[in-house]
């Protein structure tokens, strides 16, 4: 599921939802925990992050470092390294996740968007959802949404059939 709507000033929202057959406790940890997030955080090449610092309390910063070109319009070397950071919101083991997300991104740098992830129990295991707010071209929209669909896919690779966790 992916919709895009216009938020504030032109602003738009991105939302990806996916099953993973997993316990949400063990979805939830995958999102806070840098030894599991590392098996799962995968470049367009398959390769994890550099750098994975998580701090998941609320006013704990996380930071993440990837090697990668990024989106296939833009110019950007094969060895970037984008730097993803932001501040923990919200920390509400095993339900949700609120962070704020800025990304080095050398046309368009984000800065300070919000990301809420739920993770709902669910036949077969758990729903995650994920909502981006404050994207602001359809550039970056377009990525953010391949992106959180990757991801969650790559999730449900690492955690396998771990319902019962």
């Amino acid at each position: 599921m992916m919709s895009a709507k216009p938020e504030r000033s032109g602003m738009m929202i991105v939302q990806v939802a996916g099953l993973v057959r997993a316990a949400p406790e063990a979805v939830f940890d995958a999102w806070v925990i840098p030894e599991i997030r590392r098996k799962w955080w995968r470049n367009v090449r398959g390769e994890g992050p550099t750098v994975c610092e998580i701090d998941a309390r609320v006013g704990g910063r996380y930071t993440i470092k990837q090697l990668g070109s990024g989106s296939e319009t833009a110019n950007i070397n094969d060895m970037y390294e984008w730097v993803m950071t932001g501040e923990f919101l919200e920390v509400e083991r095993p339900h949700r996740l609120v962070f704020t997300w800025n990304v080095n991104n050398p046309g368009d740098p984000v800065v300070n968007q919000r990301v809420e992830v739920m993770f709902h129990a669910a036949d077969g295991g758990t729903r995650v959802e994920v909502t981006h707010n404050g994207i602001q071209s359809t550039e970056l929209r377009d990525g953010t949404k391949a992106g959180w669909e990757s991801m969650i896919e790559h999730i449900k690779d690492v955690l396998g059939d771990s319902v019962s966790q």
